[in-house]
Order: C-alpha cells, then sequence, then structure tokens
C-alpha cells in the first residue's frame, strides 16, 4: 500500500478563524470601524450627503426671504423735483421663515439619517467583503485537499490498487474544487474593490474578522418613532407645508406698496404715498391649489413613513431574534476538521468514494453555513442601527 505517500493533509485546511485572525493581525487589514470612519470622512457618498443638504437649506432660505427690494426713484420736471423711496410690503414673509425654520431642521435630520446610511452601507460592504473572503478560503483549502488527496490516488492507480472510473471521478472532484475556488476568490475581490469605492479608495482593500457589533436601545416602537430621523423629518416637512399654504393664502391679498420721499424743488418737504394692486385676474388661485395638494401629500407621506418604519422594526428585531439563534446553532466544535477527517478517512481505505465524497460536501456545507449564519447575524444588528438613523460605531463623524 502506498498510504505512506500522503502529505499531511491535517497542514492543508486551514480553517476561516485561523484565516480571519491572520487577516486581522496584518497590518494592512482594515477594521470594520475605521471602515466606517473612512467612508464617512473621505467617500463621496458622504460628501454628496452633505452637500444636499446644504443645497435643501440654502433653498429653504432663499424662500423665506422677503419677496421684493425696496426701489428709490426720481422724478424731475419744470416745476418740482422729487426723491422716493417704495418699500413692497410682504404679507407671507413670516408664515414662510417658520416653514423654512421646520425645512432646515428637516435637512438636518435627513442630512442625519443620510450619514447613518452611509455608515450602514459601508459597514454592510465590509461585512460581505469578510464573508467572500472567509468562503474563498474555505474553497481554496477545500481544492488543496483536493489537490494532495489527487496525488495519493495517482499513486494508487499506478500500483493497481484504484481502479481508472475511481481515479477519474477523483479527478473530476479536484476541477471542480478548482472552479469554486478561482470563482470564489473573484467574488472576494470583486466584494473587497466594492468596499474600497465606498470608503474613496480605487483599489481592493483587505478586511479583517467579523466585528462584534452591539445592538441599538431596544426602545419600545412609541418611543423609537419618536426619535427615528426619518419620521420626524417627514413631519417637520408636513408641518412646513402646512405653513407654506398659509403664506401661499396670504399672497393672494393685494400687494401693497409704501412710498415716501422729500420734494426737492417746488413742493419741498416730505411726500408719501401707496399702491395697491387691483387683483382683477385672480392671481395666486393656482399657487394656493397646489400648496394645498403638497401639504395633503406631505401629510400622507409623513404618516406612510411612520407606518413604514414601525413595520420595518418589528421585522428588523424578527430577523435579529432568529440571525441569533442561527449564529449560535452553528457555533459547532471541531467543524473545521471535518473536511480533513474525511479526506484522510478515504486516503487510508477506510471509506469508500461515495462515502467520502457525502462527507466531504456536508462538511463544507456546514462550514459556508457557519459563515453565512455569522454573516446575517451582523447584517441583522447593523439593519438596526440604519432604521435609528444612527451610526454603529462610536466618535464616526
Amino acid at each position: 500500500m502506498l498510504y505512506g505517500l500522503l502529505l499531511p493533509l491535517s497542514t492543508a485546511l486551514v480553517s476561516t478563524a485561523l484565516v480571519s485572525t491572520a487577516l486581522a493581525d496584518d497590518g494592512g487589514a482594515l477594521r470594520f470601524d475605521e471602515v466606517v470612519q473612512l467612508a464617512l470622512a473621505e467617500g463621496a457618498q458622504a460628501h454628496i450627503v452633505q452637500a444636499v443638504a446644504a443645497a435643501d437649506v440654502a433653498a429653504s432660505r432663499e424662500e423665506a426671504a422677503w419677496q421684493g427690494n425696496p426701489e428709490l426713484s426720481a422724478e424731475v420736471s419744470p416745476d418740482e423735483a422729487t426723491v422716493l423711496l417704495a418699500v413692497p410690503v410682504d404679507f407671507g414673509v413670516f408664515a414662510r421663515s417658520g416653514a423654512a425654520a421646520l425645512e432646515v431642521d428637516a435637512a438636518e435630520l435627513r442630512a442625519a439619517a443620510g450619514r447613518a446610511a452611509v455608515a450602514a452601507a459601508a459597514g454592510a460592504a465590509y461585512l460581505d467583503a469578510v464573508r467572500a473572503t472567509q468562503l474563498s478560503a474555505l474553497a481554496a483549502d477545500a481544492e488543496n485537499v483536493a489537490e494532495r488527496l489527487q496525488l495519493v490516488v495517482d499513486a494508487r492507480l499506478g500500483a493497481g490498487e484504484l481502479g481508472l472510473s475511481e481515479h477519474a471521478l477523483l479527478r473530476a472532484e479536484a476541477a471542480d474544487a478548482l472552479d469554486v475556488a478561482l470563482s470564489r476568490r473573484r467574488d472576494a475581490d470583486a466584494a473587497s474593490r466594492r468596499l474600497g469605492v465606498l470608503i474613496g479608495r480605487g483599489s481592493a482593500v483587505q478586511v479583517g474578522d467579523w466585528p462584534d457589533l452591539a445592538v441599538p436601545e431596544a426602545l419600545p416602537e412609541a418611543e423609537y418613532l419618536a426619535r427615528a430621523p426619518s419620521v420626524l423629518a417627514a413631519d417637520l416637512e408636513a408641518r412646513a407645508a402646512l405653513k407654506s399654504l398659509h403664506a401661499a393664502e396670504l399672497s393672494r391679498i393685494p400687494a401693497l406698496s409704501l412710498t415716501g420721499g422729500w420734494g426737492l424743488s417746488g413742493h419741498v418737504g416730505p411726500v408719501y404715498g401707496a399702491a395697491l394692486t387691483l387683483p382683477l385676474f385672480a392671481p395666486g388661485g393656482a399657487r394656493v391649489a397646489g400648496a394645498r395638494a403638497l401639504a395633503d401629500g406631505r401629510e400622507a407621506e409623513s404618516a406612510l413613513v411612520q407606518l413604514d418604519a414601525g413595520a420595518a422594526l418589528t421585522e428588523a428585531r424578527a430577523e435579529l431574534e432568529i440571525a441569533t439563534r442561527v449564529a449560535v446553532a452553528w457555533q459547532i466544535p471541531g467543524l473545521h476538521d471535518a473536511l480533513d477527517a474525511a479526506a484522510r478517512r478515504y486516503s487510508a481505505g477506510e471509506s469508500a468514494l461515495g462515502a467520502y465524497v457525502q462527507e466531504r460536501d456536508l462538511a463544507l456545507s456546514a462550514l459556508e453555513h457557519a459563515v453565512e449564519a455569522q454573516w446575517r447575524l451582523q447584517r441583522a444588528r447593523l439593519a438596526l442601527w440604519e432604521l435609528a438613523g444612527a451610526c454603529p460605531v462610536e466618535n464616526a463623524r
């Protein structure tokens, strides 16, 4: 028997835990908190969120500005000369200012929610990259085991101890392992590049191990909704729309302009006057109708956002409970040795080809499920942070 030619298969299988630890110890590997901080500080999406918020604030303040500037004029005739200053009266300025203040607050809340979404997107990309990296490591381990086992079966075939058909099937198994390993490596590279884009880098980045994400404070639903930035912003926008409607209604009042000046010749002294627009064509009617429709829409949208946030919270908490139980169930001692043990038994003649293939597939499936369970758990925790409009990393700006 040529079993002595078998290289130590135990050295071929490197568990995902060891791979992750090596990555985390590498100075070039990024941690979860570093990725989130980089995305908020250097990522393009964070700058877009900030720019959109600044534009919304500027637009709101522009809308609240006094409509019309004072007009200085001079009238000269053979008999007299007068300097006049006309000041338009803006009846809707206070209503528009109130609407603008609410819209500015809403824009700031939208920006906070946007930054939380940026942090969540970067965090999710990190988790995806860790998942892809660990699945790639598993596939590489399986390929390594298949290659080393191939040395043994080649020798057994040459010694007449193995049939040609069984040898062909094992070569097919090795080819399939290579296919999977290369595809998983490609997926890992793609996930790392995607993460690099989100943190403002043009190349793939190396990631460390799974983070130990905390779970946001489990508030009652009513209190949660009272704090959620998206819900608060929608309510502020609905209230701002009502004030804008009031401003539109005030704009239908005939425009009034007050005039004051001084006669320089002829009649020397103060001059007073006023001008009132005659609303013969009922201007502003369409503006009021549009403002009323917008106010109705914003009110409905606010109610919808609140209902949607409550439903999303319920779903996210249910997913977290399931993901937690599944992750605990997949914490199985000795799982990472199963693939190596199956190969050793077959190479020693203790199991048939069919039994080996079945054990190998079960071991790989179990190892992949353990990775998927950890990914699902961390994604479930991250989703709760995003729903709360908060950053999962302390001191991230």
